[in-house]
C-alpha cells in the first residue's frame, strides 16, 4: 500500500497575519482547510496511509483531521520538536519505510 507524508510543522510567517493563531495548513481556501485538499488528492490516488509531520499550533489540526476516517485514510502525526541547537525529525520516516 502507497504511503504520504504531509509537511506541516513550520509557522507560516510569510503569510501572516493569517497564521498568526492558527497553522498554515488550516488556513482555508473556499472554505476548508488548505490540508483537506492534500488529504483528498491523496486518497483520490490511492494513497491511504498518510503521516503529517506537525509543530506550530498541531492541536488544531489533529482536532480538526483526526485519525482520518472521514477522508477514508489513516492518519498520524509526528511532532517535531528542538533538540538543542536542531530538530528532532525521523519517526515518520521511519514509518513510511516500515511494510504493512
Amino acid at each position: 500500500m502507497a504511503k504520504g507524508m504531509i509537511l506541516a510543522a513550520g509557522q507560516g510567517t510569510r503569510v501572516r497575519p493569517l497564521t498568526k493563531d492558527l497553522p498554515k495548513p488550516m488556513v482555508p481556501i473556499l472554505g476548508k482547510p488548505l490540508m483537506e485538499y492534500q488529504i483528498e488528492h491523496l486518497a483520490r490516488h490511492g494513497i491511504k496511509q498518510i503521516m503529517v509531520n506537525v509543530a506550530y499550533h498541531h492541536q488544531k489540526i489533529e482536532r480538526y483531521f483526526g485519525d482520518g476516517h472521514r477522508w477514508g485514510v489513516e492518519l498520524g502525526a509526528e511532532h517535531i520538536h528542538s533538540v538543542g541547537s536542531g530538530v528532532n525529525r525521523g519517526a515518520g520516516l521511519h514509518w513510511l519505510k516500515r511494510a504493512h
